[in-house]
C-alpha cells in the first residue's frame, strides 16, 4: 500500500436524530443538533464500551457541508453498524 493511500479503518456510524429534546424538563425540541443537520451521517471515531457522556464524531457540516470533527454529546439513532470508513 503506498503511503499516500488512506488506510481502511473500522468504525461504528450513526446518523444525528431528527428532533432532539432540550431545556427544562426536556420539554422544547429542535432539529438536528447545532454543528449536524437531521439525518446526518457521522463515524464514531474515539470511543469504548460503557462510554456515555461524550464521543467523539467526524461528519458533514450543517452550514458549510464540510467534514467537521466534533466532540458530540446529542443523541443518535439507535443503530450503531459497523463500516469501513475510507472517507467521511
Amino acid at each position: 500500500m503506498d503511503h499516500l493511500e488512506p488506510i481502511p479503518l473500522w468504525t461504528l456510524v450513526a446518523n444525528i436524530k431528527q428532533e432532539i429534546s432540550y431545556g427544562e424538563g426536556k420539554m422544547e425540541t429542535h432539529k438536528g443538533s447545532k454543528q449536524f443537520s437531521p439525518g446526518t451521517k457521522v463515524y464514531i471515531i474515539d470511543w469504548y464500551a460503557g462510554m456515555c457522556q461524550a464521543i467523539t464524531v467526524i461528519g458533514l457540516s450543517r452550514d458549510t457541508k464540510k467534514i467537521n470533527y466534533d466532540c458530540y454529546t446529542g443523541r443518535m439513532d439507535r443503530k450503531l453498524p459497523r463500516q469501513v470508513m475510507l472517507q467521511p
